[in-house]
């Protein structure tokens, strides 16, 4: 096989798999398990092999992510790792946008919600080639005093997360953002836009029927592209719930699995909820625990692309 030929075999087989250090030490321990003294193979034949196993376990996952998904992962975790605001933080109290510049660029920004967004701020992460840098547009400003600073960082996030959890209220530090933003006389934050073009259902399903695709291989895929994008445990993926196993009531069920059209592409919204503990008897809410919340997963119906996953820990809306 000439080394053209091998290259394209490559790139036809692993275009959209899905690779992390788990499945990459799988085949090394794999491939040096054993060694058996047998006749040798050339070794276009033991990467042909490697490619066909990478490729069956890449079908057998379903699950092939647009560029979106992972350039929000990155971002994710460049502002966590220089500002210390989790995951959590950015889900409850920020609005995420993306601006897509190729496969490899793009700038992810996080505004704080409206009514904080003086306090919160934003924080802008521009991805080169898979490089990450983030910065804050209230960075070096005093954060000191808790909610009587002007600006307001990873503390007072953390404090905020807290009392949400507790209390099941925003509105203790929601009024005391807003104090703050008016005594600067400052706007509620930039215009976010939103695409509400949710619309021809019946052409999304006709598209799901001709591919073949039920409604429930639908939510299934969407189950798991929620574990594996935030890498749920085998505990925590058995507790994710799908609309008809949230709501007895199946019609209500159905307003949180949305066909619709964005363009010539046909799509599903899904909502998944993790819910790891539940409230005793003598509690009136649930208690929150890290990755609990409710997960929007944009399918492609044709292509089963996940297109996109919202996080909402759901925390931010109890005021």
């Amino acid at each position: 096989m000439k080394n053209n030929e091998f290259r394209e075999l490559v790139d036809q087989n692993l275009s959209g798999l899905v690779w992390d250090e788990r499945k990459r030490q799988k085949v090394l321990h794999a491939l040096s398990e054993e060694e058996k003294p047998v006749k040798k193979v050339s070794t276009t034949f033991i990467l042909i092999a490697a490619i066909v196993c990478l490729s069956v376990t890449a079908l057998a996952a379903g699950l092939i992510f647009a560029n979106r998904i992972n350039f929000k992962q990155t971002a994710e975790k460049a502002v966590n790792d220089k500002y210390s605001v989790t995951s959590t933080m950015l889900n409850t109290f920020f609005i995420c946008t993306v601006d897509e510049q190729s496969d490899k660029d793009a700038t992810v920004t996080y505004a704080g919600m409206e009514g904080m967004y003086y306090v919160l701020g934003e924080y802008t992460v521009t991805i080169r080639n898979g490089k990450a840098e983030a910065v804050w547009n209230r960075d070096g400003e005093d954060t000191s005093g808790l909610f009587e600073a002007d600006a307001w960082g990873s503390e007072q996030l953390q404090e905020m997360i807290q009392i949400s959890a507790r209390d099941h209220t925003v509105e203790s530090f929601y009024k005391q953002a807003k104090n703050i933003a008016k005594k600067h006389n400052a706007d509620h934050g930039p215009d976010v836009p939103r695409w509400s073009g949710y619309g021809k259902a019946k052409e999304a399903k006709a598209v799901a029927e001709a591919a073949g695709r039920t409604e429930a291989d639908l939510i299934l895929l969407a189950k798991e592209a929620v574990a594996n994008a935030y890498q749920l445990t085998a505990e925590q993926q058995e507790k994710l719930e799908d609309p008809y196993e949230v709501f007895e009531d199946d019609t209500l069920a159905e307003g949180w699995v949305t066909y619709y059209m964005k363009g010539e592409k046909a799509l599903v919204n899904i909502m998944i909820q993790l819910q790891q503990e539940y409230a005793g008897e003598d509690d009136e809410y649930n208690p929150f625990t890290e990755k609990d919340g409710r997960y929007f997963v944009d399918i492609d119906i044709e292509t089963g692309i996940i297109e996109d996953i919202e996080y909402s820990t759901e925390l931010g809306g109890n005021g």
